[in-house]
C-alpha cells in the first residue's frame, strides 16, 4: 500500500527507517585525548611515602614508554589518588616543554605527590595511584618553543636560582629584575603551575604565558 501511494525515493526511506537503518555516516574524533595507568596497592592500603613515591616513578615510566610507543608528546600531567575513605582527586600540572620522557614526567608527578604529602602533615593513606599524561600532540608536530621563550625561562631558572637578571628600560639603564624581596605563593591562571616570587615576577610570568596561548 505505501509502495503505491508514495514515490519511489520515499518509499525506500520508510523502508530503511522501519528497519533501523541510515546512510548518514558519523565521523569520530580518534584523535587521543590523553593516557594514562594507575594501581591499587597489594595491601590495600599505604602510608609510606616511599613505596609511594616508587608506584609514582613506576607509572610515570609506563606512561613515557607508552607515549614513545604512539609517537606523542604531552604537555601536562594529572596524578589521581584515592584515600582510605574511597575519595578521588586529582591534580594537574604543567611541564616545561611537551615531553615524552619518564624523568620529566615523573617530576611534574612527584611535585603534585609532595603537596598533597605535606598538606596532608605527612599522614596521607591512599588505597590507589594514577598517572596520567594529558595535552597530547604528535611528536612529529611539536613545534619548537621561539628564541624569546628560552629567554623568558632563563630568567626563571634565574630566579629560582637566586640570580637576578639584569635587564634594560626604555632609557637603555641597566635595572635588575626579579627583585628577591616580598615574595608570596600564587597559582598561574594560564598553566595553573604553584609558583613563588614577587610582583614583578608574577606579571613577567603571566604575560609570557599570555603570549604561549596566543601562539
Amino acid at each position: 500500500m505505501i509502495y503505491l501511494l508514495e514515490t519511489q525515493n520515499t518509499f525506500e526511506f520508510l523502508m530503511m527507517a522501519c528497519r533501523g537503518l541510515g546512510s548518514n555516516r558519523i565521523e569520530h574524533d580518534t584523535e587521543r585525548k590523553s593516557l594514562g595507568h594507575e594501581t591499587t596497592f597489594p595491601s590495600g592500603i599505604s602510608n609510606n611515602k616511599d613505596e609511594m613515591l616508587k608506584i609514582c616513578f613506576d607509572l610515570s615510566e609506563e606512561v613515557s614508554h607508552e607515549l614513545v610507543s604512539e609517537g606523542l608528546k604531552a604537555y601536562k600531567v594529572n596524578l589521581k589518588i584515592k584515600n582510605v575513605d574511597f575519595q578521588v582527586y586529582t591534580r594537574t600540572k604543567s611541564l616545561k616543554s611537551y615531553t615524552n620522557k619518564a624523568e620529566d614526567i615523573y617530576e611534574g608527578i612527584k611535585f603534585l605527590f609532595m603537596n598533597e604529602w605535606k598538606n596532608s602533615n605527612e599522614k596521607l593513606k591512599l588505597r590507589l595511584i594514577g598517572v596520567r599524561a594529558c595535552d597530547l600532540k604528535d611528536e612529529q608536530s611539536v613545534i619548537t618553543s621561539p628564541k624569546n621563550a628560552s629567554n623568558n625561562s632563563k630568567k626563571l631558572d634565574d630566579f629560582f636560582n637566586n640570580k637576578p637578571t639584569q635587564i634594560k628600560n626604555d632609557s637603555g639603564e641597566n635595572n635588575y629584575g626579579f627583585e628577591l624581596r616580598e615574595n608570596f605563593f600564587f597559582i598561574c591562571p594560564h598553566c595553573s603551575d604553584y609558583l613563588q616570587g614577587n610582583y614583578e615576577f608574577k606579571q613577567q610570568h603571566l604575560d609570557y604565558c599570555l603570549h604561549l596561548c596566543h601562539k
